[in-house]
């Protein structure tokens, strides 16, 4: 026989009273805004990631000159390779880690392949802001140098690309120390650090430039000297008489000279030891570009993020050649400084240059800019995003004497790169408030979203519409009030928004 427990009136007052209580329970609202805003107190140090790398060099801070000239400084070291240290600006929050682990946001110096260091403006600044934010920041020095031959460019650009594959495994390495969740990679770059960005995020070795090959700058070699045989064998004699010499050219030995033979070894020939097979998850392309766009379609699941000036003349907005209509008159400069009694070499050497086709072209491979990357990645339904700053031109984190960061690059690019790559932490759109008539308030991303509450100062809420939309009513419309909605996305990731 059930036995029968007799419900007093006590009894329903105690349940109804602990059921009032947990209606009434204050919801939780210190909720971080994690990724977005500034959380963190911020500890730096130097690491080098790989040793005795052979090169020319991995250093030459901005100098603030152009790079003709530059490069006409720096050229003599070419002669010499050197067996090079690779070094990082290590920049993460001093809070310690308890239950979670810190994305990782790899920053890549631009300067050419030639020049540049991760101390020059804008990249220490980066790595200050998102390191706040809750990220592991990594600035990296890489392998710098090259003739001035499109091929030599080339196998710059892919020594670049091999030393940062190598930094992010030294990382994934070394992910205990600081902390590191692997599965949140981003890397990020300006102009040839953006190039060495995009193809750590898209190249694989089906893609590798020919001229990174043994004897692979052969095909170049042939095609050039075919399309120039004219001029090459009316310069050769030019030169030839004023010695009273007799010469022809040689593509192999002139290959084997500049050290374009080589085999320069697969993407990760610099990690050794430490490779360890890695996604980018999102890429932010800051004004770079892509010699092959096909590459994009091997990482799908990858993000961009771009920014551009449509008037680049350096690295092409759409497609073209790199140095657009630059580089000729640092050439009529030298031809015009050439002694009286080489007027013969120099009529050649103008004849050559100016033949239908600038210097540029023999220099550097066609690019593929970052409208030409968005518009590929789009129609394969990737998610990319592309600012066009119109009729600006290249670096556009800095002012034309480059000692100071521009407005653009504080007010657009930075809170633009936390915005997209929070979205890629949160998995999807992230909360924001929209105010509407009649105090009326909603957030406008639903979605992802977990649990969400409102906090409202200097007030309360008068009226609920669901639970993502209310109705407030501010006590004194003199004193100070807000609305924050805060919560957690369905990952995990806090949010904080305030009004």
């Amino acid at each position: 026989m059930k036995k029968i427990v007799p419900i007093t009136i006590a009894t329903i007052l105690i349940s109804s009273f602990a059921l009032l209580l947990s209606c009434c329970k204050p919801p939780k609202t210190d909720f971080k805004p994690m990724y977005m805003e500034p959380l963190y107190e911020v500890a730096e140090e130097g690491r080098v990631y790989a040793r005795n790398v052979e090169g020319y060099w991995s250093s030459y801070p901005d100098t603030r000159e152009d790079f003709g000239k530059i490069y006409t400084r720096k050229i003599r070291d070419l002669v010499l390779k050197k067996n090079l240290n690779l070094d990082m600006d290590m920049y993460y929050p001093k809070e310690p880690v308890t239950d979670t682990r810190r994305p990782l946001l790899v920053l890549i110096h631009g300067g050419a392949f030639y020049n540049g260091d991760k101390h020059d403006i804008g990249y220490p600044e980066m790595g200050h802001y998102f390191a706040e934010r809750g990220y592991v920041v990594a600035s990296i020095n890489y392998r710098l140098g090259f003739f001035p031959l499109a091929p030599s460019v080339d196998r710059a650009g892919y020594r670049a690309l091999q030393d940062a594959h190598a930094a992010v495994c030294y990382l994934i390495a070394n992910a205990d120390e600081f902390s590191i969740d692997t599965t949140n990679i981003f890397a990020a770059g300006t102009s040839a650090g953006a190039i060495t960005a995009l193809n750590l995020a898209f190249m694989e070795e089906k893609n590798r430039p020919e001229s990174t090959k043994q004897n692979g700058v052969k095909g170049w070699i042939s095609t050039v000297t075919k399309a120039i045989s004219e001029w090459i064998d009316r310069g050769i004699n030019v030169i030839g008489n004023l010695f009273g010499q007799d010469w022809g050219i040689n593509g192999d030995n002139l290959c084997e000279a500049l050290g374009l033979n080589s085999d320069l070894g697969p993407i990760n020939a610099v990690s050794g030891p430490q490779d360890r097979p890695f996604k980018i998850k999102a890429v932010v392309n800051m004004w770079g570009a892509v010699h092959d766009l096909s590459m994009i379609s091997n990482s799908k699941e990858t993000s961009i993020l771009a920014f551009h000036g449509d008037a680049d003349q350096i690295v092409p907005y759409g497609d073209g050649y790199p140095f657009d209509n630059m580089l000729d008159p640092y050439v009529d400069d030298i031809i015009d400084a050439l002694p009286e009694e080489m007027s013969g070499l120099a009529e050649w050497m103008k004849d050559w240059v100016t033949n239908g086709k600038p210097i540029n072209e023999w220099a550097f491979n066609p690019m593929h800019g970052s409208k030409s990357i968005h518009d590929k990645a789009s129609a394969m339904g990737m998610r990319s995003k592309l600012h066009t700053l119109e009729g600006a031109g290249h670096s556009l984190h800095v002012y034309e004497d480059r000692e100071a960061l521009t407005d653009y690059f504080n007010d657009t690019i930075l809170p633009g790169m936390a915005r997209f790559l929070c979205e890629e932490m949160a998995g999807g759109p992230i909360v924001q408030i929209v105010k509407e008539s009649d105090g009326w308030y909603r957030v406008d991303v639903t979605e992802n979203v977990a649990e969400l509450y409102w906090v409202v100062e200097g007030g309360k809420i008068a009226k609920r519409d669901g639970k993502y939309r209310v109705k407030v009513k501010f006590d004194n419309e003199n004193t100070p009030h807000s609305v924050t909605a805060c919560g957690k996305y369905k990952n995990g990731v806090e949010f904080r928004v305030k009004m």
